[in-house]
């Protein structure tokens, strides 16, 4: 599949519909401001933020492709998930702290970036063992740190104070 990119770096591009956003290739936001994205994300393709803004998803997204955060902020908010994709690349900063369920959930966790946990669990489930696995960035935040599956590398200097469960892996 081709790429979707919303914007050039400025305040301008969106989806405007309310049906579901088929991806199949790569979809790349790159946006200087805040945008939210409600729509739920389906298909084999990746989700990529490029832009120095913040991109918040409030759908409970299938997509199964990769998510990478190479600039800005990727938020959850609400009952936002991205549980199907194959795994985040935090190149920059992946927020949950806006989530209500209490906890969200991904199959692995790669990069340099930092994660806003606010009072929310990281459910960390490896189920894409190949993805890397290794994340040397920071996660902050009174919420905790669950991996339930796999091995996941964490060589950051952590601030997080919530509960860290090694439920399996």
């Amino acid at each position: 599949g081709g790429t979707l990119q919303l914007g050039n770096g400025g305040t301008a591009g969106n989806i405007a519909t309310t049906t579901a956003i088929h991806d199949d290739g790569t979809l790349a936001v790159d946006r200087s401001d805040a945008i939210t994205v409600g729509q739920v994300i389906d298909g084999t393709g990746n989700l990529t933020q490029i832009g120095t803004g913040t991109t918040t998803l409030t759908g409970t997204d299938t997509y199964t492709g990769a998510t990478t955060i190479d600039n800005g902020t990727l938020a959850l908010s609400g009952t936002g998930s991205i549980a199907q994709s194959t795994g985040v690349q935090d190149n920059a900063a992946f927020d949950i702290s806006g989530v209500t369920t209490g906890s969200s959930s991904i199959q692995s966790l790669n990069g340099a970036g930092t994660v806003a946990l606010g009072g929310n669990t990281l459910d960390i489930t490896n189920g894409n063992a190949t993805f890397g696995n290794t994340f040397s960035g920071v996660a902050s935040g009174s919420g905790g740190l669950t991996v339930s599956g796999g091995t996941e590398t964490l060589s950051g200097a952590n601030t997080y104070t919530g509960v860290t469960t090694v439920a399996s892996g």
